[in-house]
């Protein structure tokens, strides 16, 4: 944002001494690049042009160094090549020429045409990141974390879930510094597979994982074995059938039994919930089998089990009972052999994790409370509650201990406990307190495949698609502090993102639009909430919140007519139901009126639909009958298959799309991606078309013209003008550790322009 930032380059360094690098689909955070103004030049000279003749040439003088790109163009000023682009040159006279041909091989006619060069003075910064306590790989922080325990140094565990940086299991020393995480040891791993509860004892830790509910790795649910030292893998020696691991199910959906509840049963398709360590012993507990299992903790053989309903919890005592945390609301106390149980505590929200302290204290994390509860246990009291910490977050708070979704609590030797909390919409916070609550540390890991826009009514506030809300700081070096989460809606209807995110402002209404699955939604802004507004969907989210893939497609607009924020049957309507029509998209955007852009794959066109007006309540209002074709099915030699479209403030359209015309550059798995950029007149006429350098995703204008895409295996953003020539590439430099760094989604980049009226136009990539 300011002049005083690093060069985004691969061998410069920050101020700091850390690599700038972009985020990628792995790193849980948003990166923030300021685009630096562009000093251009460009001839008004023109030449005839005789196809039979030799090559027409032309030249031009910098007045000094630059990046340049140059381009023909015919006398509407339409692009009809590109003759270099991205080109370092010196200041002087230099020379080009033109061969006669147009971008796809074909010889123009004789007559009149346009040589432009543009030179870029102008440089790409790394602002910072957004959304991540930890600005490189090792620092990094998973933005899904699902249990934590502690060894006796203190030094603190996470199991985490899907974790594209292979941060599966993550340790961190007792002040909170990374020691290591699982290194793609769970996720590449036999099964490959996801951790989602973990344990530790004096030379282990050990994960239960679900593998893939697909051949080879056929939803494993195991316990895996790492060293504590470092995380390398030490299977348990007499399983090598299981390659070492202890395997409990394999394809547990099979057995989920029928008239299961929905909430039951996605306790149940991961079901080895909790996991706890005590002398030669290892449980599990097992809400699938309704048991607590019991295995010697040097073999992995089975010893013994405890039948209980639901189990999602368990915690070793001081005394060497077993206690467990059941059927959401109630604990009990089992002896070592599991013959004799007493339940202790039956009025909690929804226990998520228990953990013992100095004193016989015991922990539960209550996260339908979103409360700590803490209880005195020993002798004859049973389990008998002496204090609690935190308090379930509001939308808009911001506090450590103001818990969104309280999921698990660890409590070292001396008393010091670490909670882990998630977000309404993704992202993990892993604290630790003093035995007081004073709060000693935090990590944070709050955007996963995220994006971000500036909020114009307040111009130091900036919102995600996550619905985080950050507090822009643009004194020194620039930060993003996070101030709460704003979501107030249904998280059944979250999908994933497909667009970029923008915030409309329509008569005296905020509303903060987002694409997700096959749709879009609409949020209305009211104090700290971002409360639902209006949906256009079809199968993913269905109108009662499910994605249906076996679905026949339909297509449904609502709009929140009464203000509960529900869709309710009478304020929804339906275009198409399910089975009617074909409907195919994988890309929504709007523009600064409300009016929606979408390309539908089956059609192969652009359309648009525009608002039809706006309730009482101010909700936007939108009619599937209303849709128009913006670009048509293009026939000609081109052949473009368009992606995802946009529409500039300045009211110009483009798009990114396939083609058969140009070769597909090589494609390490841009499922979502293209290699053609193109631009469109009010009409839909093309004005014009370039092949991109790589198979790209992402796509959005930049205010005050121009726009750009992101190169899908290396995470560099290339900037385009308004008239198709490549300004110049964002080269953020190697991905951290080496790992991953993809842009992996049709909303991959999105960029805005300050509203606090700086020249800077930020990009923002997810």
């Amino acid at each position: 944002m300011g002049d005083d930032e690093a060069v985004l380059d691969p061998h410069t360094t920050t101020a700091d001494g850390m690599t700038p690098m972009l985020s990628s689909s792995w790193t849980s955070r948003i990166a923030v690049l300021a685009l630096g103004l562009l000093g251009a030049w460009s001839s008004p000279r023109a030449r005839a042009v005789e196809p039979s003749s030799s090559n027409a040439r032309f030249e031009f003088t910098l007045k000094r160094d630059a990046t340049t790109s140059a381009g023909i163009y015919d006398v509407n000023d339409r692009l009809v090549r590109t003759l270099w682009s991205v080109k370092p040159l010196t200041a002087g006279r230099h020379s080009g020429e033109w061969d006669g041909v147009d971008q796809l091989g074909r010889t123009r006619p004789p007559g009149e045409y346009r040589y432009r060069v543009i030179a870029n003075h102008g440089s790409y910064r790394n602002v910072g990141i957004i959304g991540n306590s930890g600005a490189t790989r090792a620092e990094h922080t998973p933005g899904i974390m699902d249990a934590v325990a502690v060894d006796d140094t203190g030094a603190v565990y996470t199991a985490n879930e899907w974790e594209e940086a292979g941060a599966d299991f993550k340790k961190w020393d007792v002040q909170g510094t990374s020691v290591f995480d699982a290194d793609f040891r769970i996720r590449n791993g036999q099964p490959n597979g996801v951790a989602y509860a973990i344990a530790v004892d004096d030379r282990y830790l050990y994960c239960a994982v679900a593998g893939w509910p697909r051949a080879p790795f056929n939803g494993k649910q195991q316990v895996q074995r790492f060293r504590r030292s470092d995380g390398v893998p030490e299977p348990f020696p007499g399983l090598s059938p299981t390659n070492g691991h202890i395997q409990v199910y394999e394809w547990p959906e099979r057995k989920i039994p029928r008239g299961t509840s929905e909430p039951d049963a996605a306790l149940m398709r991961t079901p080895l919930r909790g996991l706890a360590v005590d002398g030669d012993s290892i449980f599990v507990a097992d809400t699938l089998g309704g048991k607590v299992h019991r295995f010697a903790r040097s073999t992995g053989l089975p010893v013994s089990e405890y039948r209980v309903r639901l189990p999602v919890a368990v915690a070793a005592g001081p005394d060497g009972r077993i206690w467990v945390g059941h059927e959401r609301r109630k604990v009990s106390v089992f002896d070592r052999e599991g013959q004799t149980a007493e339940l202790v505590i039956d009025d909690l929200g929804e226990v998520r994790g228990l953990a013992f302290g100095p004193g016989d204290r015991l922990y539960v994390a209550d996260g339908g409370t979103g409360q700590l509860k803490i209880y005195q246990t020993g002798g004859n009291v049973g389990a008998k509650r002496i204090g609690g910490f935190g308090r379930k977050a509001v939308a808009g708070e911001d506090a450590s201990d103001r818990f969104y979704d309280l999921r698990g609590v660890a409590v070292d030797s001396r008393g010091n406990f670490v909670t882990i909390q998630g977000l309404p919409l993704g992202g993990a916070r892993l604290a630790r307190w003093s035995p007081v609550g004073t709060p000693l540390w935090e990590r944070s890991g709050l955007e996963f495949v995220s994006l971000g826009t500036y909020s114009r009514q307040r111009p130091d506030e900036f919102l995600s698609l996550q619905f985080n809300r950050y507090h822009l700081s643009r004194q020194g070096t620039p930060t993003a502090e996070f101030r709460g989460n704003l979501f107030a809606g249904d998280a059944r209807y979250r999908a994933d993102v497909h667009g970029v995110p923008r915030i409309v402002t329509i008569g005296s209404h905020e509303l903060f639009y987002t694409a997700q699955g096959d749709g879009m939604q609409v949020f209305r802004r009211v104090g700290d909430e971002l409360r639902p507004s209006a949906m256009i969907g079809g199968r993913w989210p269905t109108p009662d919140g499910r994605r249906d893939e076996r679905l026949a497609p339909g297509q449904w607009t609502w709009h929140d007519a009464d203000g509960n924020g529900a869709v309710d049957r009478a304020e929804l309507a339906w275009f198409r139901k399910p089975g009617a029509g074909r409907y195919d998209v994988l890309g929504f955007n709007v523009d600064e009126r409300g009016t929606l852009l979408y390309c539908d794959q089956n059609t192969k066109a652009i359309w648009e639909l525009p608002m039809v007006g706006v309730d009482t309540r101010g909700n936007p209002r939108y009619r599937w009958n209303s849709a128009r074709v913006l670009v048509a099915r293009d026939t000609t030699e081109a052949a473009l298959t368009p992606l995802m479209a946009v529409r500039s403030p300045e009211g110009a359209l483009y798009a990114l799309n396939k083609s058969v015309a140009w070769k597909e550059p090589k494609n390490a798995g841009a499922w979502m991606g293209g290699w053609v950029l193109s631009r469109h007149d009010a009409e839909g006429t093309r004005l014009w078309a370039v092949p991109l350098p790589e198979v790209c995703v992402g796509l959005d204008a930049v205010p005050g013209g121009g726009v750009v895409v992101g190169w899908y295996e290396k995470g560099h953003v290339y900037h385009y003008d308004a008239e198709g020539l490549q300004l110049g590439t964002a080269v953020p430099g190697a991905a951290s550790g080496g790992v991953t760094g993809w842009l992996d989604n049709t909303a991959a980049l999105a960029a805005n322009r300050d509203p606090t009226g700086r020249p800077d136009r930020c990009l923002h990539l997810g």
